[in-house]
């Protein structure tokens, strides 16, 4: 234990972790080209739904199988489709557009520094598994939220992280006044979780420790 708070208190510790970090996004987002597992044109993929934002005649999923594809579904009847349900989708792969206009928000780089390499538009969705205990309990989340219609879309950003209800066009405002940063994790989540750990690490000798350990 000695060892490690020793190690915990090194600035040289965390230089390095900033450095590795640094390294490891400019790697993967600029050095490595991934290609996509995916081939363009008609499509039938099965996978796994981890988020979906319904609205009129749209559904917007976001899936998973050998990777994660974003799907578009427009239809009078809207299906619904639950997180973590398994469902088997025909539809037309493509790429992601890039940006028409130049330095303007570039959807295309948006969606691979998210890791999500294609899209597909949908003609037909079929539920195949239903989801599992947790992703129930996420599902009832997800309606109460949204069963507030003028504050839906800010409440899934700031409790469960979920951008997809945003409009681009509105993300792009957002960016361009230069209050992005506060859709992401903030001082005060921050400080919130810390307060939460001090609690749970209450009668624990070495805390603060172990706080940081949990953080990282």
């Amino acid at each position: 234990m000695n060892k490690l708070k020793i190690i915990l208190q090194s600035k040289l510790f965390y230089l390095l972790i900033i450095i590795f970090t640094l390294v490891y996004v400019f790697t993967f987002t600029k050095l490595i080209k991934y290609n996509s597992k995916y081939k363009n044109g008609e499509n039938v993929i099965v996978a796994k739904v981890i988020s979906s934002t319904k609205k009129d005649k749209e559904l917007k999923l976001l899936v998973k199988d050998k990777e994660k594809i974003k799907v578009n579904y427009y239809n009078d009847k809207i299906p619904e489709i639950e997180v973590g349900s398994t469902i088997e989708i025909n539809c037309e792969i493509s790429d992601p557009l890039k940006n028409t206009i130049p330095n303007t928000f570039n959807y295309q780089n948006y969606l691979y520094n998210n890791k999500i390499y294609k899209i597909c538009k949908a003609s037909k969705i079929t539920t195949l598994n239903k989801p599992n205990l947790i992703n129930k309990i996420k599902n009832v989340v997800i309606n109460r939220i949204n069963s507030y219609d003028n504050s839906n879309i800010y409440l899934n950003l700031f409790i469960l992280g979920d951008k997809s209800y945003l409009d681009n066009d509105i993300y792009n405002l957002y960016k361009d006044n230069g209050i992005a940063h506060l859709l992401a994790i903030s001082g005060m989540h921050l400080s919130l979780f810390i307060l939460i750990l001090k609690r749970t690490f209450l009668f624990i000798k070495e805390k603060n420790q172990n706080i940081i350990i949990v953080l990282f």
